[in-house]
Parts: C-alpha cells; structure tokens; sequence
C-alpha cells in the first residue's frame, strides 16, 4: 500500500491534469471564456477531495479496476459542495461507486430554472446595501464569518466605520433535484465533449459526481454573484469557504485580479479594540 505522502503526490500530479480539461469544458458547457484564476476557486476543492478520495479507495482495494457498470439507481447527485464532501467524509468506502460510462447518444440539455421570485427577490434586497456601500468606497472588505452572531458582526462593522461588512448570506438551493434529467445531461455532456474526454474514465466520474451548483445550476449562482460589486478583498474562514456562491464571488475578484486574503493581522487588530 501507498504511503500518505504517495497518495498525496499522486494526487498533486492528477490535479494539475486534470484541471485544465475542466476549466475547457465548463467554459463550453457555459458559454464562458474564464481562465484558471476564476475557475480554481469554484472547483479546485471538489477536484481535490474527489481524487484523494479516489486514491485511497484505490489504494485499500489493492488497486484493482474501481469502475463498475454503470447503475443509475446507486448515483447520488450534489446540489453543493457541502452536500458531496458529507457523503464522501461520512460513507467513504460504502456509499460511493465509481463507473464505466459510455456515453455515445445526446440527450437534452437541462439547467434549473431559479423561477422562486421569493428567493430571487430575498437575495437581490440582500445585496442592495453592500452594493452601495462598495460603490461610493465606503466598504473596501467583505467578510463571512459563522462564528460572529448577528450583533456582533454589524458591531464589528460600525466599529470600522463599515470598511468591513458582511457578505450576504444568499440561497440558490430551492429546487427539486430531478435526478433523471441531470443523470442525462452528464450523460449529454460527457458525449459533447468527447474529443476532450476521450476513454478517460476518472475524468468522466468527476463530472458525473460534479456538484449541480457547477453545471446545472451554475447559471443562476453566477448571474446573482455578478450583481454584486466587487470590494477590493473579501475574508472568510475555513468553514465558510465550501459554500459555493462565495467561492463564485471570490473567483469573480480573482478573475478580476483583486484579493482573497485572510487578512489576519487587520482582522485581529479590530478584535483588540471591541
């Protein structure tokens, strides 16, 4: 059996592959033209916890093949990240099953329509504030922190002279998963972008166990996020960084070439004065 240190030396080795084929198929599934610096924020830890996950499921079977036929009744499907790494931190060994697809007919393309005007009107007021205050450059940082309560973090916000305030908290989970219709469109995907995928079989389970905030539901989180402005950084914890639309909204500061910091030293200077 693999050392540790092999197993994350292999997965260092796949990552970099396999990266760059995900950024050129997402941004054709999209219709996007986004680089590295956008993408990795989105994606880079789902692609991180899929491999290790794979290696050490390879490793502790003795290295024998893992892709089984594929059986559409034992595939989960994600609305999130958060929803993926519980499966696969929780039932490792018991509930994931990786498959040999052979996808050779199209099927329809399906993207969830966000058509709750509740929760499209909820998140849209949740950001009227930010926008403003980022906009006349009152508010050069936002923040999401889970371990501030609400007095607290809007304390903490006065006590800057809202140079921090928080990121809002938004929802784009509202749905339904139709398991049939997203099951084809992996299915209809991996067939559009076979030139790219070739008979790679790992590269083929990463996009079907791909979280449906990146593909079907991508379009909806990232038209929200593009309304709100960018502050020049954004700070978060190490919890709060698995939810998607944050890491959508640190992609677009990236892209855009401003800042992802912990800023811990600033952070901890506000502490001292509450």
């Amino acid at each position: 059996m693999n050392t540790y240190n092999q197993l994350y030396y292999q997965q260092k080795k796949l990552y970099l592959k396999y990266i760059k084929k995900l950024i050129l198929i997402l941004n054709s599934v999209h219709g996007e033209r986004y680089n590295q610096d956008y993408w990795e924020p989105i994606i880079g830890i789902y692609l991180r916890r899929f491999l290790i996950s794979f290696l050490f499921l390879k490793n502790i079977s003795g290295n024998k093949n893992l892709f089984k036929k594929l059986n559409y009744k034992q595939i989960h499907f994600f609305r999130n990240y958060r929803e993926y790494s519980n499966l696969f931190d929780f039932a490792l060994s018991r509930e994931i099953t990786f498959f040999k697809i052979d996808s050779n007919q199209t099927y329809q393309k399906y993207e969830i329509k966000n058509e709750n005007f509740k929760s499209r009107l909820i998140n849209y007021l949740k950001i009227v504030i930010p926008n403003f205050l980022i906009k006349m450059r009152i508010t050069k940082v936002l923040f999401f922190e889970s371990y501030f309560k609400k007095n607290l973090k809007y304390y903490f916000c006065l006590r800057s002279a809202l140079n921090l305030y928080p990121l809002p908290n938004l929802k784009f989970d509202n749905y339904v998963i139709e398991k049939k219709k997203i099951f084809e469109n992996r299915l209809n995907l991996i067939f559009q972008n076979k030139n790219q995928i070739k008979e790679d079989q790992l590269l083929k389970n990463i996009l079907l166990y791909m979280p449906i905030s990146y593909i079907e539901n991508y379009k909806s989180i990232h038209d929200q996020i593009k309304k709100i402005n960018l502050s020049d950084a954004i700070y978060t914890d190490g919890n709060e960084i698995s939810l998607d639309y944050i890491k959508f909204y640190i992609g677009q500061l990236k892209f855009n070439k401003k800042k992802n910091s912990s800023w811990t030293t600033f952070i901890k200077k506000w502490f001292r004065r509450l």
